[in-house]
């Protein structure tokens, strides 16, 4: 069963359909046609997220708030066009030596950029958004790591070169060159031009460690 959006109000046989209009193939057969007959465009969606337009298209029209047909358009992009989001992982390892203990710094490594929408990966172990307007973002980052022995480690989310503290894991290391997991992550706004990094630190000594492996992601949620 496919249902559609009407994004533009349209007059067909002696009707008038307004923007916003839900229509489903099963209950309105030929309806969709002679709307496009009339002028009319439309969007065809799943139905959660034609359910989610209509319903908040309504409540703006209860509301006199905007334009019927500018929500329509709106709301239709919004729930078709896919999210900011940004992918990056580790290509090839490099040890990260910190030059004191309990100090973060940015992990080493060659990373390769993954699936990008509004985002790039400028250089090694970043992501910078390109969107046009301040969002918030899921930042999350799965590690694999070697270290010395009982070695405690620490990860963070950076943001423009600071770290969130928020968004810290740590990882003790059990013996020389055990290989652990662990993974970090928060929500953090970025503005055009911002971006996030891995940070790690060793909280022991300052023994040289490995992150193996990295899969990192920021999506956009609000």
């Amino acid at each position: 069963m496919a249902r559609h959006v009407l994004l533009n109000t349209t007059v067909a046989k002696g009707r008038k359909y307004r923007a916003g209009t839900v229509i489903d193939d099963a209950q309105d057969q030929g309806a969709k046609a002679a709307l496009e007959g009339g002028g009319g465009r439309f969007v065809t969606l799943p139905d959660p997220a034609i359910e989610e337009a209509a319903t908040i298209a309504q409540q703006r029209r209860l509301s006199g708030a905007g334009s019927v047909e500018l929500d329509a358009i709106m709301l239709a992009a919004a729930v078709t066009r896919p999210r900011a989001h940004g992918e990056m992982y580790m290509g090839t390892p490099a040890a990260t030596t910190p030059a004191l203990k309990e100090t973060y710094l940015k992990a080493l490594g060659t990373t390769l950029a993954g699936d990008l929408y509004l985002f790039d990966m400028p250089t090694d172990n970043r992501l910078r958004y390109l969107g046009g307007e301040t969002a918030r973002f899921g930042i999350d980052a799965i590690i694999s790591m070697s270290g010395a022995a009982n070695d405690n480690l620490r990860f963070v989310i950076a943001k423009n070169g600071s770290d969130l503290i928020k968004t810290v894991q740590r990882r003790k290391v059990g013996a020389g060159g055990d290989e652990g997991n662990a993974s970090c992550g928060g929500v953090v706004e970025l503005a055009t031009g911002e971006y996030v990094e891995l940070w790690v630190a060793n909280w022991t000594d300052v023994d040289p460690f490995t992150v193996d492996e990295l899969n990192m992601t920021a999506v956009r949620v609000r």
